[in-house]
């Protein structure tokens, strides 16, 4: 009885669509297709480069997944590790572009369930980042990343242990995205924000150089990425 419930659970799952939890209009923000909405928008280029795409009632200005997504293309990652899955919003936009992705968080939901059941290379992890990389160090593993995004707390402290974690598992070349790294106003550190992991950049471009080359959008938001690299060319 117990098997046939199981079952029957599994074909649920496997007929029921992916929800999306995001706003209606999130996929029209910042890409090329909306800015012809706003081509008699007027930009003040006498404002610093961070205030010339401001945030606007209150909606996202970076559409981080898409962009993601882009590098995923580009890039072609033989796995990718998600850390803070939430909604499975980015698994859903890209995980049939990687054989292997690795999500994890401490609550799985509907979109969770769908995505197990529909998708065979996603592998899921219902824990929080530090048991998630406790279990790796205790058997050993060492993951070889290619791509990683850090999304799962958005504390500095949190977003920098996730970092610490997951940068000894990373590939040469390999890439580790952080978001909301560049609040637009101190209205936004709030921790229900984008808090204070944009402090987790800074630590990195200045104790971790040896390592990482980090950028960090300046559009609200904001999308950090960090490069493993010893050397510019890592062929030389």
């Amino acid at each position: 009885m117990t098997i046939f419930n199981i079952n029957i659970l599994n074909i649920q799952y496997y007929n029921m669509s992916f929800n999306s939890f995001l706003p209606s209009d999130y996929y029209q923000c910042n890409i090329v297709t909306s800015f012809n909405k706003n081509e008699d928008t007027k930009t003040d280029y006498t404002l610093p480069i961070y205030m010339r795409n401001p945030r606007v009632n209150c909606k996202l200005s970076l559409n981080h997944i898409e962009l993601i997504e882009y590098f995923v293309r580009l890039i072609k990652p033989k796995n990718f590790l998600e850390l803070g899955v939430q909604f499975g919003e980015c698994v859903n936009k890209i995980v049939d572009l990687i054989p292997v992705y690795y999500g994890v968080d401490i609550e799985k939901n509907t979109n969770i369930e769908y995505l197990i059941a529909n998708k065979p290379n996603f592998k899921f992890f219902q824990l929080s980042t530090n048991d998630f990389f406790n279990n790796i160090k205790n058997n050993n593993i060492n993951l070889n990343l290619d791509m990683v995004f850090i999304d799962a707390d958005h504390s500095h402290k949190s977003s920098y242990t996730d970092f610490l974690n997951v940068k000894d598992h990373m590939n040469q070349d390999g890439f580790i995205f952080f978001h909301d790294c560049y609040p637009f106003s101190i209205k936004d550190t709030d921790p229900g924000l984008c808090g204070d992991c944009f402090k987790t950049s800074e630590v990195i471009r200045k104790h971790h150089n040896n390592e990482f080359e980090i950028l960090t959008i300046p559009v609200f938001p904001g999308l950090s990425i960090a490069r493993k690299c010893t050397k510019q060319l890592n062929w030389l």
